[in-house]
């Protein structure tokens, strides 16, 4: 994964939920989601059931402001993990949503992931990068 610098993103609105001990789990919502839109029943459950849940939402999305800077795949799975870290986990499986199961992929170089769940898989597979698909016609 690269890393990028810390002050290119701002600080994530993140949720933490459920005990300190508890098995990790770290939520990554779809593109035009956010934690409350794709997860708002899940996140009580899975405290309830004694999971740790670290629920970070991304720039632009739920509270968290909007970056200046251009949004990565690996620096914004960079600042996932590193919310996973501040809310206490030091391994934890990841459940992603759409754009979240992209999220997933890039964060399985950080020596942190115990597992992934993916949802609502990436639409367009076969194109690296939206700037990479052909134009119709």
């Amino acid at each position: 994964m690269a890393q990028i610098p810390a002050a290119s993103l701002p600080p994530l609105s993140t949720t933490v939920t459920g005990p300190a001990t508890g098995p990790g789990i770290l939520l990554a919502h779809g593109a035009t989601g956010s934690i409350e839109g794709n997860y708002a029943e899940l996140i009580p459950a899975l405290a309830a059931s004694g999971h740790r849940v670290v629920a970070p939402d991304y720039p632009g999305s739920g509270r968290t402001p909007r970056t200046a800077d251009p949004l990565t795949l690996d620096g914004l799975a960079d600042a996932l993990v590193a919310e996973a870290v501040r809310g206490g986990l030091e391994t934890f499986t990841l459940i992603g949503f759409s754009l979240g199961t992209a999220v997933d992929d890039a964060t399985r170089g950080s020596g942190k992931t115990a597992g992934v769940a993916e949802g609502g898989a990436r639409p367009f597979p076969w194109f690296p990068g939206p700037c990479d698909r052909p134009s119709p016609g």
